[in-house]
């Protein structure tokens, strides 16, 4: 039989049974329970527990086979006559991934059937994962100036660079330069105020890149200035 899967729940019915005599209650008529319990498709059960608590310690206990049937029934008798009594119903899928589990109090009146819903809620695990991860948190720096001067030298002088940019959490590196240019030479490239030669005439775009040592992309700051190298006249 099968039941749907994460929370079922699972309804008993009952019928008619009759029962004998309880010794503990001989003057007193016994009742009865009975129970018939529909399952809804899903999970798979081939065992269903039971057991019935009363007054005066009763107990009743045993285990029902419901892998060749759509439902649960069973003649629970005798009862003695009382009131206060519970039944529990409990049962573990096929696979062993789903615990049901469910009770109901009811009375028992001598010669008559107590009739008895059994709401029945199965389970299963979480088939959900989880992540654990620890964030690190870095304020990228910033150029805040670039400059060039002059900004126009004859071809064989020099023109000095600048840059200067800050970090706010100064981490999690020291600061470092690197420029690059289209054209004429570069003194450091890795210093914070090289110097540019220029060995040809034109336009020459200067470009400066600072990191802070996290070299994520959009981390390093850039930003580029274009010189004017001119031929010299003859």
């Amino acid at each position: 039989m099968r039941v749907g899967l994460h929370r079922i729940a699972i309804v008993g019915s009952v019928a008619a049974l009759s029962f004998a005599a309880c010794d503990a209650q001989p003057t007193t008529p016994p009742g009865a329970v009975a129970m018939a319990l529909d399952v809804a498709p899903g999970i798979a059960l081939d065992t269903v527990s039971y057991s019935v608590s009363g007054p005066l310690s009763f107990m009743k206990s045993g285990s029902l086979d419901v892998s060749h049937s759509a439902t649960i029934s069973a003649n629970l008798s005798p009862l003695p006559a009382g009131t206060g009594f519970t039944i529990t119903l409990s049962a573990t899928s096929r696979d062993g991934t789903a615990m049901c589990m469910g009770s109901a109090g009811f009375d028992v009146s001598a010669h008559q059937t107590t009739s008895v819903l059994v709401h029945v809620l199965c389970r299963q695990p979480s088939q959900n994962g989880a992540l654990a991860f620890n964030g690190v948190l870095n304020v990228c720096p910033v150029i805040d100036s670039l400059g060039a001067s002059p900004a126009e030298v004859i071809v064989g002088a020099s023109i000095s660079l600048t840059g200067q940019a800050h970090d706010t959490d100064g981490g999690p590196s020291n600061l470092t330069y690197r420029w690059t240019a289209s054209g004429g030479s570069l003194g450091d490239a890795s210093a914070q105020n090289p110097s540019l030669t220029c060995t040809s005439g034109g336009p020459v775009t200067v470009s400066l890149t600072v990191s802070d040592g996290d070299d994520v992309s959009g981390c390093p700051d850039s930003q580029s200035v274009t010189v004017i190298c001119t031929s010299a006249t003859p």
